[in-house]
């Protein structure tokens, strides 16, 4: 910020979650579900890699604008800072943990800031969201369970509770803050995209020269891999890359880097045409 930041009354900070288990398997999978066993286990949990990351990036907003620039209080005021996340797990947990990197502070006080024992506070008092307050502490850490001194990772979902509306489908419902919430006007625009030259070259030969691999290697049908859904091998193999190097060439002996790299680009393709990248504004492939 500059010197107009003397002038702010607003700040607006908008993030996606931390590291994550695949939230669902993909075709071919041989990581399931019970291989996940952080975050309170299951797929697309926060691990304890996503929660040290959102405690880094809240102590970056606390020294930029609480030590910085003063726009926040040095302590947690309520009436200051308000934080809206969708109704998943690992979105509620990356709230908790920017908040435990911004407050969890030696000129916060036992007691009034933080309880004695362990405990997670939180309060739900909007059935659209979560209104965070509160962080994690100990009465043996003062500056709290989260600091870098104690790294004291564990699983905090089992403590968090949430008041949900008695409605049949909950995606429809939580839509801020979720590109997935169901919405007939971005299907149409999708309806539109599909008919584009961008969208034509881009599920072009290469791409289905690839997804046709694909599907030989794993032993499927022409609908169970395409263009529209090969993110899912991109973003498993991502993630078990990372939790499982050592045996994703046996799991999967097809899946060289020049397919990842095939795979890679189809991917970033995609994205960009569900973000209405087209035309002069895309880059030349």
């Amino acid at each position: 910020m500059d010197q107009r930041s003397k002038d702010t009354s607003l700040l607006l900070q908008i993030w996606r979650h931390g590291d994550r288990s695949p939230t669902s398997a993909m075709v071919g999978e041989k990581a399931t579900e019970e291989f996940w066993t952080f975050g309170g286990g299951g797929y697309g949990e926060l691990s304890p890699v996503g929660m040290k990351q959102h405690y880094k990036l809240g102590k970056k907003f606390y020294d930029r604008y609480a030590d910085g620039n003063k726009f926040l209080s040095d302590t947690y005021k309520a009436k200051e800072i308000y934080v809206h996340c969708t109704d998943k797990n690992r979105t509620v947990v990356s709230a908790m943990s920017n908040l435990a990197g911004m407050y969890s502070r030696p000129k916060a006080q036992l007691g009034r800031d933080y309880p004695v024992a362990y405990e997670v506070t939180k309060e739900v008092t909007s059935q659209k969201c979560g209104r965070m307050a509160g962080v994690l502490h100990s009465d043996s850490d003062p500056h709290g369970v989260w600091s870098d001194r104690s790294c004291k990772w564990f699983r905090v979902q089992s403590k968090i509770k949430y008041k949900r509306p008695l409605i049949k489908d909950q995606r429809s419902f939580f839509q801020l803050g979720d590109p997935a919430s169901k919405c007939p006007r971005q299907d149409d625009l999708w309806k539109l995209v599909q008919k584009t030259d961008d969208y034509k070259k881009a599920n072009g030969e290469y791409t289905q020269q690839t997804l046709q691999y694909l599907r030989d290697a794993i032993g499927v049908d022409d609908k169970a891999i395409t263009f529209e859904n090969v993110y899912k091998i991109w973003d498993n193999m991502l993630i078990e890359n990372i939790w499982y190097p050592d045996n994703v060439s046996e799991w999967y002996p097809y899946y060289t880097k020049e397919i990842n790299e095939k795979v890679t680009t189809i991917n970033d393709w995609g994205i960009d045409l569900v973000n209405g990248i087209m035309g002069d504004t895309k880059p030349k492939y």
